[in-house]
């Protein structure tokens, strides 16, 4: 649950959007899924995916974290923690040849 200044954070943040990405940040708060928003609203899915994004840079942008896909934030723990944090080249400077 957040508190009291951090609420009123994220009501500016949304109040900043433009009135349909508004309409989509109250959707889905009210935990409409995806294809219901995007039915409702007219959007076709693709378009709905890009004024998410637009959404989650603007709210970024304000000063919030950025958020990221539980399973990627795993993979990415693990590769860590495996030690391979570098791209596949400094790994195995031959993958190219294999």
């Amino acid at each position: 649950m957040l508190d009291i200044p951090e609420q009123l954070a994220v009501r500016e943040a949304v109040e900043r959007q433009t009135p349909l990405r508004r309409r989509i940040c109250e959707m889905l708060m009210e935990d409409h899924r995806r294809w219901e928003v995007a039915q409702a609203l007219g959007l076709s899915r693709f378009a709905l995916r890009r004024h998410i994004l637009a959404i989650r840079r603007s709210f970024v942008a304000m000063g919030f974290e950025e958020w990221e896909h539980p399973r990627c934030a795993r993979r990415r723990r693990r590769r860590r923690a495996a030690g391979a944090s570098g791209p596949m080249a400094i790994v195995r400077p031959d993958w190219r040849r294999v």
